[in-house]
């Protein structure tokens, strides 16, 4: 007896063996995609971290910014975490590489950031990327390990007092929590630029992690200045602050009458704004004369060193003037009589001052010439001519432009000879 299978049945037993099939390939993508595309070359690179933080199988690989590859492995050891790079098989890597991690997002999110050196250097190859030449990402959580156990324990101490101090407050934590949705509204916003990566949130971090290595250098001046403030504190709370409440009373009429003050003196301002523009080129003339000023008291000290020598010297002849003036003393009356009854006589003659001056001049003219032993002498010539007879007439000469005799100051101004 035969039996023989449908057609329906023979296209449904194939169609199911087909989608059985399609399925396990699924799921083997489906498990193996992270690790790469199969049949396909890669290049792989490990590296050494202290800490791998949150850095997880298939985050990013970046060189400059740009995608390149992902994390394959992530190996944990007691003092370092080696993560194994997938790059493309045509990358190149060089022995002076560096890798460090980075934050991609706010939520945890990280990425290895691979600078893969210089051709110099030469080929990787299978080596690793040691430690001294990674860095791994600081976390926002250690930022608080730069302070000592003391100051960590005080900062709780606050927390615990701030949630003390919130407990009496229940009405305002309820109108806060009623605006708190507007306000995580504004927190997502602002995450979600964290998010992004325009952000350089980790750029953010490194400086973060530098600012709290140098807080660390200085928490024995910072538990200092907190033990300081806390002896400020407790002298504001002396007698139940009523001092600094009594302070906070009168300030409103303190700053008022300092506010009056203040307008008064805006006049004195003014005018000395004033006075001191006006003294300005004078002090300024006075510093540039300093510097001669300096000169010359510096100089002169060594003739002022002079002055009791010259006094000693001059000492006698002071003495000898006292009794010459002593003896000229009835003069002065006579002196001052002929000064009077001169008066007139020459401002007769004060107007002839230049003509006699002339006279002088002509007479040491005339007499200039000079013989070869010596002596001066004086030559006479017999003028001829109209001026020989016009002169001598009692008429002005209608042919010479020259007056006989002048009055005061007329040669002068007229420039005769």
């Amino acid at each position: 007896m035969s039996t023989s299978r449908s057609p329906w049945l023979e296209r449904n037993t194939l169609a199911g063996g087909a989608l059985l099939v399609v399925f396990v390939v699924a799921l083997l993508v489906a498990f193996t995609v992270q690790k790469g595309v199969p049949f396909k070359d890669y290049t792989y690179v490990d590296v050494e971290f202290s800490d791998a933080g949150s850095l997880r199988e298939g985050d990013d690989v970046r060189i400059h910014s740009v995608r390149q590859g992902q994390v394959s492995k992530i190996t944990v050891g007691d003092e370092r975490a080696v993560v194994q790079l997938q790059l493309p098989g045509d990358a190149s890597v060089y022995r002076d590489a560096s890798a460090s991690i980075r934050a991609r997002s706010a939520l945890g999110q990280a990425y290895v950031d691979l600078e893969p050196g210089s051709t110099g250097a030469g080929d990787l190859g299978a080596e690793t990327v040691v430690l001294s030449r990674t860095r791994s990402q600081e976390q926002l959580d250690t930022l608080l390990d730069v302070f000592d156990e003391r100051t960590r324990e005080r900062a709780s101490q606050a927390a615990r007092s701030t949630g003390v101090g919130l407990s009496g407050h229940g009405q305002r934590l309820s109108r806060f929590l009623d605006t708190a949705p507007e306000t995580l509204t504004d927190l997502g916003i602002i995450s979600e630029r964290l998010s992004s990566d325009e952000a350089d949130l980790p750029t953010t971090l490194d400086t973060a992690a530098t600012l709290s290595r140098h807080i660390a250098a200085q928490s024995p001046a910072l538990a200092g200045l907190v033990e300081s403030s806390d002896y400020v504190l407790d002298a504001f709370a002396v007698d139940q602050g009523a001092p600094l409440r009594e302070v906070l009373l009168k300030a409103p009429g303190t700053l008022t009458d300092a506010r009056a003050a203040l307008g008064e003196l805006q006049q004195p301002l003014q005018d000395a704004t004033g006075a001191v523009r006006v003294l300005r080129p004078g002090v300024a003339d006075l510093a540039r004369q300093t510097p001669d000023l300096r000169k010359t008291l510096t100089r002169g000290t060594t003739t002022l060193r002079q002055v009791p020598d010259v006094a000693r010297l001059a000492e006698p002849a002071v003495r000898s003037l006292t009794g010459t003036a002593s003896d000229l003393r009835p003069l002065a009356p006579q002196l001052s009589t002929a000064f009077v009854r001169g008066q007139r006589p020459l401002e007769a003659i004060r107007d002839y001052g230049n003509n006699a001056g002339l006279f002088f001049d002509w007479f040491a003219d005339a007499l200039s010439q000079q013989l070869p032993n010596g002596n001066h002498y004086l030559r006479l010539d017999l003028v001829t001519g109209p001026a020989a007879v016009t002169g001598t007439l009692p008429i002005p000469a209608p042919l010479t432009d020259r007056n006989p005799y002048p009055g005061p100051l007329e040669v002068y101004n007229e420039g005769g000879n």
